[in-house]
């Protein structure tokens, strides 16, 4: 579709509409997310922080699933997931072998309601010297500092 064509589609419905219309909603999970917090425009409401931050307001966004029959209409879940998490889910819904190993996990318990929460290992994100990232990756996993 053109940018033009999809002015005009966006302009005359909105896609959970048009999925509804053409009754292929039951067969597609649609989710509205962020990756981080607000920038400077934005507000993060009652959260300290905001993009670029470790606070919770430059972390936690909103996350919102539809899939008709599938995830359970009104549900709301308190357990952490993140975007990273929607392709192992994603690609566990269409039966698809990872060839890699993804830094998130599958949140399908979470969305569904059978969990109201997952176990998962801590994802650590840093910048700066790979040498330095693996000694603290180390340290986390093994409880004990690596030694040069």
């Amino acid at each position: 579709m053109s940018i033009e064509g999809l002015r005009i589609f966006k302009s005359r419905h909105d896609p959970v509409t048009t999925l509804d219309r053409a009754g292929a909603a039951s067969n597609t999970l649609v989710v509205f997310s962020s990756d981080n917090g607000p920038w400077y425009q934005g507000s993060a409401g009652p959260l300290r922080g905001r993009k670029g931050s470790t606070w919770e307001g430059g972390q936690r966004v909103p996350f919102i699933a539809r899939f008709p029959g599938r995830i359970p209409r009104g549900k709301v879940s308190h357990g952490v997931a993140g975007v990273m998490d929607l392709h192992p889910t994603i690609a566990k819904l269409c039966g698809a072998e990872a060839r890699n190993p993804f830094d998130g996990v599958d949140i399908w318990p979470l969305l569904t309601a059978k969990q109201p929460a997952l176990e998962r290992e801590a994802f650590l994100s840093l910048c700066g010297e790979r040498k330095t990232q693996e000694r603290i990756a180390h340290t986390l996993k093994t409880g004990k500092p690596l030694r040069n």
